[in-house]
């Protein structure tokens, strides 16, 4: 399994202030948009948020169908930090894996 690391970020200027100092709590902290972008780069919907399956070859009568495993976790201690863990099922070497993580980052 591979174990990306993201920091989002979202809402107008990040070097704005706030009006208070609990503002920055009530800003879009990136979370919506990065659930959608990984849900729109899945082939289906596991758990909403959480679990997400990306289908990489479909299966044929001499083979079966390759596919990955992504879940996203949210970090406790950091506000805006998940983790994106990608499980590959199917025979796929390492420049196959990096070109799959690869457009799940564009």
């Amino acid at each position: 399994s591979e174990t990306l690391e993201v920091v989002t970020v979202g809402g107008g200027n990040p070097y704005e202030r706030a009006e208070s100092i609990f503002g920055d709590m009530e800003q879009n902290g990136g979370e919506k948009e990065l659930l959608e972008t990984v849900a729109s780069w899945s082939t289906e919907m596991i758990s909403d948020g959480e679990i997400y399956l990306k289908e990489i070859t479909h299966a044929r009568e001499d083979d079966l169908a390759y596919y990955c495993i992504v879940r996203v976790s949210h970090c406790p201690e950091v506000s805006r930090l998940f983790s994106i863990t990608v499980d590959f099922h199917g025979e796929l070497d390492t420049e196959q894996r990096l070109a799959i993580l690869y457009t799940l980052k564009e």
